[in-house]
């Protein structure tokens, strides 16, 4: 079973335009998510899904300098962007992430693999992201390439949700889901190391700064936490961001 990774990344941000290679750390956000997805053992490939727009050409750039799989498409249509990706690239399972999230913990692409695997008969999708008990941006999603091939037949073209993927698996009713609530210890939907805002951008420095500064490049999501209840200035620098993602998919929180 071929599990791979996609990232849906792109320049055009309007709230942050470049976020995703805005550097911490010393390097892009987009590099250390790469990086961090390929250490996860069951992953086989993490392919970065962007646009065909110019300004993605720096997206483009860096994997080529990186040697990271890249496919370009739709601006607007993510779900087809995705849909298409996965079939140019043949995989069986997939791990859907977003370059929002540049400090995705391996372990827990691991865990979420693991379980669907055990579970594949009775379930379809596996994600921490229905209802948010894990940090924000700690969101990974898992489920069958052909599960989400056949759910993009189901959405028309022209619909807007199109600018979103796996909402329309765990909100159309057809597919059987599962939501990961977190371990006590990362029960902290308190927290946010999602990249949307400035306020975010200086949260995300941060904490690849403080790593960086202490080598030790293969952080966990349990050591961000502990900077951040142990940096309370740092974590409460975006705490009270408007999210934009609130109600267009209908999070349950916690």
């Amino acid at each position: 079973m071929k599990f791979v990774a996609t990232i849906q990344a792109r320049m055009g941000s309007s709230r942050l335009p470049g976020k995703v290679l805005m550097e911490g750390g010393g390097k892009p956000f987009l590099l250390h998510q790469v990086e961090r997805v390929r250490r996860a053992n069951k992953i086989e490939e993490v392919i970065v899904a962007t646009t065909d727009q110019p300004c993605d050409d720096l997206i483009e750039q860096l994997c080529s300098t990186q040697g990271i799989s890249i496919y370009r498409g739709s601006e607007d249509d993510v779900l087809g962007r995705v849909a298409a990706c996965l079939q140019s690239y043949k995989g069986w399972g997939h791990v859907e992430l977003v370059g929002d999230s540049p400090f995705v913990d391996p372990t827990i692409v691991d865990a979420f693999i693991e379980y669907f695997v055990c579970h594949m008969d009775d379930i379809d999708y596996v994600s921490n992201g229905i209802e948010i008990t894990y940090p924000n941006g700690a969101e990974v999603n898992v489920y069958r390439v052909d599960t989400l091939l056949e759910c993009e037949t189901r959405v028309a073209a022209e619909d807007p949700m199109r600018e979103h993927v796996d909402v329309h698996l765990y909100q159309s009713g057809y597919y059987r889901c599962v939501n990961m609530v977190a371990p006590p210890a990362l029960h902290r939907p308190d927290l946010y190391i999602e990249i949307d805002t400035p306020h975010d951008y200086q949260v995300l420095r941060a904490i690849a700064s403080h790593f960086a500064d202490i080598e030790k490049p293969e952080f966990s999501l349990s050591d961000i936490v502990d900077f951040l209840d142990q940096n309370p200035d740092v974590a409460d620098m975006n705490r009270h961001e408007h999210r934009k993602y609130w109600g267009v998919k209908e999070i349950k929180r916690y």
